[in-house]
């Protein structure tokens, strides 16, 4: 019963007050907004999501710096890896279940496919991998199979294709079995996967093809061959620890240097999935500045509104003063007033929650956000006009995330409620006499 007193008091304070319930929530649904909007970011870039199921175990290597280890020499380059370094360093691996390197190639040439039956020629996002690949990332196989180790090695013309170009290149007919044209070469379809999202940069393509079918799969740069287009994606074996295969790479590398008379620098990586999402280039990253600087903008989010509605809560309680001055003097108790702004608190708190909630995933959901992620693929394939056509993005169930929603709600609840209990926690402390004689001088 009383929790339904208080519930009418809420439904008659916001009629009365509809300019403060309006910004409550409104500033509550911001702040969940933002919040979101972060965390569900980091969510998509982080999480155990299809097909990269083994993010959080994995590591990464973008690139690596070297230098000569004479010391009359003074100079220093930077790229990604090469053919020779993957091959000596990375595949070698023994502490690795597999490892993808992933050849980089922006803008060169045509990346245009076409098939006998497809109406007209399409620009697609192709990815160039080893044989690797296909154990780091957990594509589901709808029909045919990856290229192997041996395709690989022999630079074999094979393609695996994702399901939506397959029914297009080929929309009456299994595509697995047949050739197609890309890039002034016949390829040959060995398999369809299911369509991998736009947003799971590590994985997405519309086709992969093994990356010693490029011709320049061998460029390497600077001295000692070390440095070349490609990066690794490393998953360890089921019970190897992330720093046992750090500690097996280290000397795999050292061993390259003394062949090369070269010191090799990765700057810090192999990387988390985590520390990946803010590598630039071959600047170092302190982690632990990074968050501090996360939890900072966390929580100005928060502290920002909630200032603004401790000033607001004063500012209303005042004007009820003659309500509540009056509840107790017909012996409500300072709980049970309190208990009144907690419930009012928690019921407009909800609201804004609600509000923002849907707020932010309709922007993860717009083209906004799409064309933010898609244009940095469309960059990396040298301006792909058909990322979104044969791509799903987003789907309801990645955003949909009880416990990302749960963090938000209890973190604007907790604010909201110290913002509210600061200013009634105040009113308690006066008298009766005092509460009525203030509001009536306020009258005046």
């Amino acid at each position: 019963m009383m929790i339904q007193q208080h519930l009418k008091q809420v439904r008659e304070l916001v009629r009365s007050n509809k300019l403060y319930s309006g910004i409550y929530i409104a500033g509550t649904a911001l702040s969940i907004t933002m919040v979101m909007l972060v965390a569900i970011h980091f969510y998509l870039r982080t999480a155990d999501l299809y097909p990269e199921t083994g993010r959080r175990r994995m590591l990464y290597v973008q690139g690596a710096q070297v230098s000569p280890m004479d010391t009359t020499e003074q100079w220093t380059s930077s790229a990604f890896l090469s053919h020779r370094t993957m091959t000596e360093c990375f595949y070698s691996l023994t502490k690795a279940k597999a490892v993808a390197g992933s050849m980089l190639i922006m803008g060169r040439g045509s990346n245009t496919i076409s098939s006998a039956d497809a109406p007209r020629d399409k620009k697609v996002y192709a990815k160039y991998v080893s044989s690797g690949f296909w154990q780091v990332y957990d594509l589901e196989f709808l029909s045919g199979k990856p290229f192997t180790q041996a395709d690989f090695d022999a630079a074999r013309p094979v393609m695996v294709l994702n399901r939506s170009l397959a029914d297009y290149l080929f929309p009456s007919r299994e595509a697995v079995g047949q050739e197609v044209n890309f890039m002034g070469h016949r390829y040959s379809i060995i398999g369809v996967v299911r369509d991998v999202p736009y947003h799971m940069g590590g994985s997405f393509a519309h086709l992969w093809i093994p990356y010693t079918c490029h011709e320049g799969y061998k460029d390497a740069f600077s001295r000692g061959g070390i440095l070349g287009t490609i990066e690794a994606a490393i998953l360890p074996r089921d019970g190897v620890s992330q720093s046992e295969v750090i500690a097996e790479l280290e000397a795999n590398l050292k061993r390259l240097e003394e062949a090369t008379q070269m010191k090799i620098n990765l700057m810090g990586q192999p990387d988390t999935s985590l520390r990946a999402m803010f590598r630039l280039g071959n600047l170092e990253i302190d982690l632990s500045k990074i968050i501090i600087g996360l939890v900072i903008i966390f929580a100005l989010f928060f502290l920002v509104p909630a200032l603004n509605l401790t000033a607001l809560n004063s500012s209303v309680l005042e004007g009820r003063l003659a309500e509540l001055g009056v509840r107790k003097a017909f012996g409500a108790t300072n709980r049970s007033i309190i208990m009144q702004v907690l419930v009012e608190n928690f019921v407009l708190t909800l609201l804004g929650a609600l509000l923002g909630l849907g707020l932010a995933y309709i922007i993860l959901s717009s083209s906004v956000y799409d064309s933010f992620v898609s244009s940095m693929i469309t960059y990396m394939a040298g301006g792909t006009t058909s990322i979104k056509q044969f791509a799903p993005s987003i789907s309801i169930g990645m955003l949909l995330r009880v416990e990302i929603f749960a963090f938000a709600f209890v973190s604007a609840l907790l604010l909201n409620t110290f913002t509210s209990l600061i200013p009634a926690w105040r009113f308690t402390q006066r008298s009766i006499v005092d509460a009525l004689s203030d509001n009536q001088a306020s009258k005046k």
